[in-house]
């Protein structure tokens, strides 16, 4: 960028070159690096950091500079974190939820042997199978927001210094950097509010203008809250006015191409032809006060007679505050609210003011809460070379029926395929088509394409060239495939949620389940969007003895001979919602849901009771719950409160369900979430299996385990318990250990070591230690808690300890490991997957509610 300061002939000219050049790197991030090769992104985002001290020295510090030190020495089989140390690395966006110093990946091992790579990506991305394509690991969001914050220092803030408007669109400004008036010059009375009253320090009436007193005119800038509020009654060019307001039709739009946070790009059809139009949104929030500051700042609006700003009271149920109470609407044009934003947050600080509401609703769901779902004719085309020249594949199946049957494989002679070898042939067969939206795949030459339709780009990668012409024609079809399922995927959704489409980067499912649950919470008078400062929430953590609703272990150390099974419990978060009132009563007769609760619950039993009626795009909008209640952030919709009674919910359900399993004879030796390891005790695989259907028997006759889906995952023949408090699996895999954290152990020594024989487990302790430190010490501590669970002797421990040149009751020795590990023996019968969920017809209900009681009473199962 800064090449480019001195371009153009005015201060302005200067600043949109600068735009340019950053709405290039903007759009390289967007599109994860599509035009760059691997060496070029590693280039232009990859980091190379000196270690200023050694690791011993940082200890205490998580960096992601050591981070990526202490995999890189993994990675080399050496320890080689030392002062000085140079490393090179990406963020990786995997593990989900953990912070960016987790997440750096050395970039050494992209160029690592296929089998050592995919190794130690599993291990660091936890993933048990990684992308090919390094696009699909980095975390492009990270790196747009340390380039957004890049491009507000260069640009933004010194354009807002210099008098001009922001001039990268796309990047929000800092709330102090927006062009404002000085506040002095705000409050200044005009002509036309010259009669105007103040509520909050005069009861006269407005025919009357008392005159100052010398008190009051030393009050200066310490004026009352409706001060704050006044805003001239002219209006100004960039409020919408009641007449430009889109008509009912403009609200049923086809997509959305953009969004801001004072408008966005809607796409409807008019006639015969396509029309983009900038639709602006409305700034609304609402205040909590007395009623007595309410009705005077009611009245002051009513005297106004403002078209700037809107203004009425409501009745309403609020985020963190029991019962319904009065508030002000405030409804504004957001420029004009950010233009003058310094007024607003004197109005924000104001004592006489309780509460702010809805200020941080995501101009994404205030953009959809404007329009509605409108079905067209839905289009899909792709692309790649052979032989130096493009082909060109369309389908059109997909414009027949609302719910088309789409093949499993695609083939040039399937119904709607259509190959083309040049761009004009294709054009020239899309413009008779019904209007309608043409879907693409990532691709540049197809970005760019004619047509008169609403063109979609849909995330799905393709190979660019391929040499063989019947090769490419292949790959083409099974990308065309891809991309018609995804496609149709997003329509579902979107016909689901009666939204429009919307453009990559805006649909992630989270915010379709933002919105839907946005517009429940609407419709039972609930406003506020998140009180959630974002903190990692993976367990339920008691805070008062009154709020733990059950009193059993669900993780037990030990050593379990015999036959044990992983079993899923899948839809527990799902119904541990619809069943909330059930769960809670028995501990509470007397207990009652909140009102936010409800609202949760409404749209939970709706997304399901749609799953079951198999209404399309339902199935992948439950998909995604468990992720959505659980990952609260600041961007989301689901407050700390409503994840924490969640998170609650589903351990009360899945104690309910182990209680089950336990009176059966079964023993869950370990719960993470909705997976169990269920100990039979039984010496082979048939045995276990006849045990097993006796325990699902008993779970499906609980009240509401009658609508669970209970699938097996995993046999074993021996499960070894380390760590009560932590929950990270391992299998041991025939001769070897397949680990996410440590060197691998042979199996034999686990069974060795079990028989009170240690001189396997000490020769390999001595080999580990070697080779690195920082592996012997792991593997040390490991097998020592291994012995110990079965074992009382501390010989083994003195002597491994020895190795290491540790105490055995040193700190390295006897911490825990932190995240509770599972070390598990596949069974060697390979036990194929069985879902145990006999399907009942159901009886449709009119009332959803009435529909899911049936469902419990006559113990109906959902498939």
């Amino acid at each position: 960028m800064f090449n480019l300061l001195l371009s153009g002939n005015t201060l302005e000219e200067c600043y949109m070159t600068l735009a340019e050049c950053a709405d290039y790197w903007i759009d390289i991030i967007e599109t994860k690096a599509q035009a760059l090769a691997q060496d070029e992104i590693f280039n232009y985002f990859g980091e190379t950091r000196n270690m200023s001290k050694s690791a011993d020295a940082l200890s205490m510090v998580k960096t992601t500079c050591l981070t990526a030190a202490e995999r890189l020495s993994e990675l080399l089989g050496q320890n080689v974190v030392v002062k000085g140390m140079s490393c090179s690395f990406i963020i990786s966006k995997y593990p989900e939820n953990e912070p960016v110093t987790s997440r750096a990946i050395p970039q050494s091992v992209f160029y690592a042997e296929k089998g050592q790579k995919e190794k130690y990506l599993q291990k660091w991305l936890r993933m048990k199978t990684v992308p090919n394509d390094i696009r699909e690991i980095i975390d492009w969001s990270y790196y747009l927001e340390r380039l957004s914050n890049i491009i507000a220092r260069i640009i933004i803030i010194p354009a807002s210094l210099q008098g001009l408007k922001n001039p990268v669109g796309r990047v929000n400004p800092p709330q102090w950097a927006v062009h404002h008036k000085k506040i002095t010059e705000f409050f200044k009375k005009s002509e036309s509010t010259a009669e105007n009253i103040n509520p909050l320090n005069s009861t006269r009436t407005a025919q009357k203008k008392p005159e100052k007193s010398p008190v009051e005119e030393k009050k200066g800038h310490n004026q009352s809250l409706v001060d704050f509020l006044r805003v001239h009654s002219s209006t100004t060019p960039g409020v919408m006015t009641e007449n430009e307001k889109p008509s009912k039709d403009e609200k049923s739009v086809i997509a959305i191409k953009k969004i801001t946070s004072y408008a966005f790009t809607a796409v409807y059809v008019e006639g015969k032809k396509l029309i983009e139009k900038e639709i602006k949104q409305k700034k609304t929030f609402y205040l909590h006060a007395d009623t007595s500051v309410l009705d005077r700042i009611i009245a002051t609006y009513t005297a106004l007679n403002s078209t700037e700003v809107s203004v009425e009271k409501v009745v309403k149920h609020a985020v963190g505050i029991t019962g319904r109470r009065e508030f002000v609407k405030v409804v504004m044009d957001p420029v004009e609210f950010n233009s003058k934003f310094h007024k607003y947050t004197n109005l924000f600080e104001s004592p006489e003011i309780k509460g702010i509401y809805e200020l941080d609703v995501p101009k994404e769901v205030r953009a959809l809460s404007m329009v509605k779902f409108k079905r067209v004719p839905v289009y899909v085309i792709t692309t790649c070379t052979s032989e130096g020249k493009p082909i060109y594949a369309l389908y059109t199946g997909l414009s027949k029926s609302p719910t088309p049957r789409i093949p499993e494989v695609f083939e040039p002679s399937t119904v709607g395929v259509h190959l083309f070898d040049n761009r004009p042939d294709l054009v020239k067969y899309l413009k008779p088509l019904d209007l309608g939206v043409v879907f693409y795949t990532k691709n540049s030459s197809l970005s760019a394409i004619k047509v008169k339709h609403c063109v979609m780009a849909i995330d799905v990668l393709v190979t660019k060239t391929i040499q063989d012409k019947s090769a490419a024609i292949s790959a083409l079809m099974e990308t065309l495939n891809k991309a018609v399922k995804k496609a149709q995927k997003q329509v579902d959704i979107s016909e689901f949620a009666n939204i429009p489409i919307l453009p990559i980067e805006f649909s992630r499912e989270t915010l379709i389940l933002d919105y839907l649950h946005y517009k429940e919470r609407e419709s039972k008078h609930i406003i506020g969007w998140n009180d959630t400062h974002y903190k990692k929430r993976i367990h339920y953590t008691p805070e008062a003895p009154d709020e733990n609703p059950f009193k059993k272990e669900l993780y037990r150390e030990g050593v379990y001979e015999g036959i044990s099974v992983g079993v899923s419990v899948t839809g527990s978060v799902l119904l541990c919602i619809i069943e909330a009132d059930t769960l809670m009563k028995e501990e509470r007769a007397n207990f009652k849901q909140g009102i936010e609760m409800e609202a949760i619950q409404s749209l939970i039993k709706k997304v399901v009771y749609h799953c079951i009626k198999k209404t399309s795009g339902a199935q992948e909008i439950a998909n995604n719950i468990p992720y959505w209640v659980r990952s609260i952030e600041k961007t989301s919709s689901v407050t700390e409160f409503i994840a924490s009674r969640i998170s609650l919910l589903q351990i009360k359900f899945i104690s309910g369900v182990v209680s089950g399993i336990n009176r059966s004879g079964g023993e869950v030796i370990a719960a993470d979430g909705e997976d169990l390891i269920i100990h039979t005790g039984q010496s082979t695989k048939h045995s276990a299996q006849a045990h097993l259907d006796q325990i699902f028997t008993e779970v499906s006759n609980l009240s509401y385990g009658s609508l669970l889906r209970l699938r097996v995952s995993q046999w074993y023949k021996r499960v070894l318990m380390v760590d009560q408090a932590n929950y990270q699996k391992i299998l041991l895999l025939n001769d070897r250990m397949v680990s996410t954290f440590i060197h691998p152990v042979p199996s034999v020594i686990i069974d060795d070591l079990l028989k009170d024989d240690d001189l396997s487990a000490l020769e390999y302790i001595k080999e580990a230690y070697m080779q690195s430190t920082s592996n012997g010490f792991t593997i040390t501590r490991l097998l020592i808690k291994i012995y110990g669970l079965k074992h009382k002797s501390p010989e083994f421990s003195r002597k491994s300890a020895k190795i290491v040149q540790l105490s055995p009751f040193s700190e390295e020795i006897l911490r825990p490991f932190g995240e509770f590990t599972t070390v598990t023996i596949e069974c060697q019968c390979s036990a194929t997957t069985v879902i145990h969920s006999p399907h009942n017809p159901i009886t449709a209900q009119s009332e959803i509610d009435g529909f899911f009681n049936e469902l419990i009473q006559h113990s109906q199962r959902i498939d």
